[in-house]
């Protein structure tokens, strides 16, 4: 097309428009012009991933507020960070009666809320009894998910019981590149531990939640669901084999085994704590070997060929009690570890969860980057909650992607279906 005509639309004034269409159409757009295409490959989200601050995220409801907390690092190693206004934390808690939206009743409903994962500059949070939706931060915008269809309850583990707060693991957003849609995957927790379908709720759709199949699948939670480029990820039951789903295609497939054998046995399973993970846009498998005074932390990247590599080595020594940090454990060229303190002084005794940054050193003999943690070499730190036990660390970029376009959309569809 003639580059005078559309294509002399100013950069700024085609952003604005843009980002008030929902990704798939925007996509197409890009065969307007060259103009047009190099705006929407250069500023749109799926462009600005690779610019991803961390976003950390502490549930507790201990806290002074009683309410989640978010907090953005601008700066990792400077330790700029700066507290997301999330919906209600402004506002003292209303009746139990006066339900407004998810957030802003911070009843007993919001025990055990988390968030499910971050695309974009949306986040999704699940409260404890499994209400979903999304916000965007810098517009203050918020929608809520329809509620996914009921399931039964996983059978406990022995000599436990059920908790509300299970209900909100099983759950991943992710944003899927190639069709530029946003997607929820629920992985359902069945009590005969093998399931044949999964739910997949699609933002912009009328249509509710689907059950899309995963015959003969299996799911071991404790080691998380984690997305990665329109991707999820999970663990089969058995600990031997990485499950994914495509969420453009909507199939699941065995990808791998897992890099390290994972023993069956209780009593020597609790030496070993095993998880997937971000590492920086790809898939992690982290397995940390427990010792007395010491642990070993290796961390395992998938390659696209579909074998695994063993990227870095975290050595913890003298009893320090660090972890890496989860789903994202390494922004840029850093790692992420957190530490839980407890601070006593003139004020009641307090709990601090502490985010450190360390930079790996590259280890010849091992072939990968090694990270020492020791009493004197915490690595450097980037964040303290206070009255706070844990974090999550995500990626986050800033987005005025507006939520009503998928509103508007979501409603006039169900209007012409």
């Amino acid at each position: 097309m003639d580059e005078g005509g559309w294509g002399a639309i100013p950069s700024d004034t085609l952003v604005g428009i843009l980002l008030r269409l929902l990704p798939t159409p925007r996509r197409r757009l890009r065969l307007v012009c060259r103009h047009w295409r190099h705006v929407i490959d250069d500023r749109m989200p799926a462009a600005r991933q690779a610019r991803a601050k961390v976003l950390a995220f502490s549930a507790d409801q201990g806290s002074s507020s009683g309410r989640p907390r978010a907090y953005v690092l601008d700066g990792l190693i400077e330790g700029r960070s700066s507290e997301l206004e999330l919906p209600g934390t402004a506002l003292p808690a209303p009746p139990p009666r006066r339900r407004r939206s998810p957030w802003l009743d911070h009843d007993e409903s919001d025990q055990g809320t988390r968030i499910v994962g971050t695309c974009n500059g949306l986040i999704c949070l699940c409260l404890g009894r499994g209400d979903i939706f999304l916000f965007n931060p810098v517009t203050g915008e918020e929608l809520v998910v329809p509620p996914p269809p009921p399931q039964p309850l996983p059978r406990p583990a022995a000599g436990g019981s059920y908790h509300d707060d299970d209900a909100t693991h099983g759950f991943c957003f992710t944003y899927h590149p190639e069709t530029g849609m946003y997607k929820i995957l629920r992985v359902p927790r069945h009590p005969n531990e093998t399931f044949d379908a999964v739910h997949v709720f699609t933002l912009g759709e009328a249509a509710p939640w689907r059950e899309v199949p995963a015959p003969g699948s299996s799911c071991r939670f404790e080691f998380g669901i984690v997305a990665v480029r329109g991707v999820a990820y999970w663990v089969s039951k058995d600990a031997k084999r990485v499950v994914s789903f495509d969420l453009g295609g909507e199939r699941a497939a065995v990808v791998a085994k897992l890099p390290v054998h994972v023993p069956s046995e209780p009593w020597l399973r609790r030496r070993y704590t095993c998880s997937l993970a971000d590492v920086g846009g790809r898939l992690g498998f982290t397995v940390c070997h427990n010792e007395a005074m010491t642990s070993k932390t290796e961390v395992f990247v998938l390659e696209e060929r579909m074998t695994w590599i063993r990227q870095y080595v975290v050595l913890m020594n003298d009893d320090q009690e660090q972890q890496l940090a989860s789903p994202l454990l390494a922004h840029g060229e850093h790692l992420l570890t957190e530490k839980r303190v407890r601070v006593t002084g003139d004020r009641p005794e307090r709990m601090v969860a502490a985010l450190y940054a360390h930079r790996p050193r590259e280890d010849r003999a091992l072939r990968c980057g090694v990270v020492p943690v020791a009493a004197r070499s915490i690595g450097t730190a980037v964040l303290g909650v206070c009255d706070c036990s844990g974090l999550q660390t995500f990626p986050y970029v800033e987005t005025t992607e507006s939520l009503l376009v998928y509103t508007v959309a979501m409603a006039a569809a169900r209007l012409l279906a």
